[in-house]
């Protein structure tokens, strides 16, 4: 999935300054390395897929990161497969100003995705 991401950011950062925010266990740019008009933003999170669906709604954490988010500025946010998480939600409330819009990877959980179930049976 960072692969779409990083081709979507470094074609949009041909026109306009564009900002990626991604979690540390994407890794550096690939193809968006040198280009002055995307900056790579990294949160921290953990290897482990529990521990990381765990902190997707943690609300002490995602008011933090939409804080640093809303620090940036940004004229458009592009959630990529935010659906059922928290920090959208939450960017929506605190940046009502600031336009949202999200892609969906799957938006059918993937079998034996317990979070993934759990989240689109809350939608």
């Amino acid at each position: 999935m960072r692969h779409i991401v990083e081709l979507l950011a470094c074609e949009l950062a041909q026109h306009i300054e564009v900002v990626l925010y991604r979690p540390n266990t994407a890794g550096e740019l690939e193809r968006g390395a040198g280009n002055p008009r995307l900056t790579l933003v990294q949160f921290e999170a953990s290897k482990s897929r529990m521990l990381r669906g765990l902190a997707h709604y943690n609300p002490i954490r995602q008011y933090r990161e939409v804080s640093r988010v809303r620090s940036l500025r940004p004229d458009l946010i592009h959630v990529f497969n935010g659906d059922g998480y928290l920090l959208p939600a939450l960017a929506s409330r605190m940046i009502p100003a600031v336009p949202m819009m999200v892609t969906l990877h799957d938006p059918i959980p993937h079998p034996g995705d317990l979070i993934g179930s759990a989240t689109t049976a809350l939608a």
